[in-house]
């Protein structure tokens, strides 16, 4: 505000002249050229209008003005940016590799101890033959024979069981074939005699089949009419076997020959 007097307060009203004077001189401080001399109601009028807007460009100015600095000021400054520490790259090692697993030695078979070639058993007709592959063999001929037997080819069938005998004569297999063979001699070849040599060629060596061996005499002796003997046979097989299944039989036909 332009001082209009000396004193507190609100400026008192002046004239137009005075009023016309202190805008000339602002005017003229400001580098604008002074109004026309003279005073008259239309200058002075015109004079206050440019005064007014003289006065409120030059507010507005040092409005734009003081808000630029202050905003200038206050501005704060860019944080600058914290370094990005560079990380190395942790090295990788590679996988040990797997351990060397050895192969399983291989089984070693056992070899069969190398037989003498002078000893020969009626079991094993070769040394080197092995007892699996043999006893294969006498069970598939005993088959064979037994499937003649079914068919009533009577003489095939003891044939095959002679082929036992012959491999294994003291074996289980050779003694089961000399029974099935005397069986056949004693029912379907009409040989009694034959059947019971046969039967007396098991109890010759003790085994399993006793019991049949016994009873086939007792049957062979039957088979003849020879009943002294039939019943010198029935007392065998009793004193034997007297637990038997076939004991029973026994003693209804030794009950018959007893007078």
């Amino acid at each position: 505000m332009f001082a209009l007097d000396a004193t507190a307060g609100p400026a008192r009203p002046i004239d137009d002249r005075r009023a016309s004077a202190i805008i000339a001189g602002a005017l003229g401080g400001a580098g604008f050229p002074s109004p026309a001399s003279g005073g008259g109601t239309t200058g002075g009028t015109a004079t206050k209008a440019l005064a007014v807007k003289l006065a409120i460009v030059t507010g507005g100015l040092a409005t734009i003005a003081a808000v630029a600095w202050f905003a200038l000021r206050d501005k704060p400054e860019p944080t600058p940016a914290a370094p990005i520490a560079a990380i190395a790259p942790t090295p990788v090692e590679p996988p040990p590799p797997p351990p060397v697993v050895a192969p399983p030695p291989a089984p070693v078979q056992e070899q069969d101890p190398t037989p003498d070639p002078t000893e020969v058993t009626p079991d094993k007709p070769h040394a080197h033959a092995k007892p699996h592959h043999a006893t294969t063999q006498l069970d598939d001929l005993l088959a064979e024979a037994n499937a003649k037997r079914a068919a009533h080819d009577w003489k095939a069938a003891d044939a095959l069981y002679a082929r036992v005998v012959a491999k294994s004569p003291t074996g289980l297999a050779g003694q089961t074939a000399l029974v099935a063979s005397a069986t056949l001699h004693l029912e379907h070849l009409n040989d009694p005699t034959g059947a019971e040599r046969k039967f007396r060629t098991v109890l010759a060596h003790p085994g399993g089949l006793a019991e049949d061996a016994r009873w086939g005499i007792a049957e062979c002796e039957r088979a003849r009419g020879d009943a002294a003997g039939e019943k010198r046979a029935l007392d065998d097989f009793l004193s034997h076997h007297a637990s038997s299944a076939i004991a029973p039989r026994a003693r209804a036909r030794l009950a018959e020959l007893t007078p």
